[in-house]
């Protein structure tokens, strides 16, 4: 499970732990760690003063004393007082604790996966992809235009809510895994979900020839795959997007 840190639940991570799922977190201010051998709560900026790259195992500070494991690595300067300024802009006038602020020289995460599974490395990496949720997110709202829904009946919003809907359905788990597969085979190219959506929702025609496009030789989608080549793909870059990081990590 990849969740934002404002999940970060003790009684969610044990419910996690009890179905058999693992969960990777990000650190959320105020949660208290304890020492296996003694129960006592840990002191975190103490213990990452003295050892920077942690990787231990605690628990939780609830009722089952779920057991995660610990981990965490330094960050470089710039990325620390990038994460303070944030810190003190989300305070809204009342200054964060300098236990708080001194936190934000590490990267720190909790998770159940064993060590031998995934080094921090990897956890980093795996956690990385819950950005998709923002980018899906963010499609909604810069190119669906759910703000727009307003003054209208209800059987208005409806419909046009599921509209929107379907839209996403079609193009998340249809069209983008499909298009993709063909782009990447004949072009070597990825297609971006967030251009994708623009694109699609820019017109109801390019719904239609994407879904066409699936039951059609490659030599007749010449033109629509050009479309896509120029409208809806990363730019070249070296930086690795959604699906080569995924690739990467399976």
């Amino acid at each position: 499970m990849l969740r934002d840190r404002g999940y970060l639940l003790p009684k969610e991570i044990q419910r996690h732990a009890e179905a058999g799922a693992d969960c990777i977190h990000r650190h959320k201010t105020g949660t208290i760690y304890l020492d296996p051998e003694t129960g006592r709560a840990i002191d975190l900026p103490k213990m990452l003063r003295s050892n920077a790259n942690l990787d231990i195992l605690v628990m939780l500070n609830n009722e089952e004393r779920t057991p995660v494991r610990l981990v965490s690595a330094p960050v470089d300067e710039e990325t620390a007082n990038l994460r303070r300024m944030k810190a003190r802009k989300e305070a809204h006038g009342h200054n964060p604790s300098k236990a708080v602020l001194e936190l934000m020289d590490w990267t720190i995460m909790i998770t159940t996966i064993a060590p031998r599974k995934a080094d921090f490395r990897t956890l980093l990496a795996i956690y990385g992809l819950r950005w998709r949720i923002e980018v899906i997110f963010k499609a909604w709202k810069s190119h669906l235009r759910f703000g727009n829904l307003h003054r209208v009946s209800k059987t208005q919003m409806l419909i046009l809510l599921k509209a929107r809907l379907f839209l996403i359905t079609c193009s998340t788990n249809l069209l983008h895994r499909a298009l993709e597969s063909c782009l990447w085979r004949r072009h070597r190219r990825r297609i971006s979900l967030l251009k994708l959506i623009g694109f699609l929702a820019a017109a109801p025609a390019n719904i239609l020839r994407a879904l066409a496009s699936l039951s059609l030789a490659d030599a007749d989608n010449l033109d629509f795959h050009q479309a896509l080549l120029r409208y809806c793909c990363y730019d070249r870059r070296k930086r690795k997007n959604f699906s080569d990081l995924w690739e990467q990590l399976a």
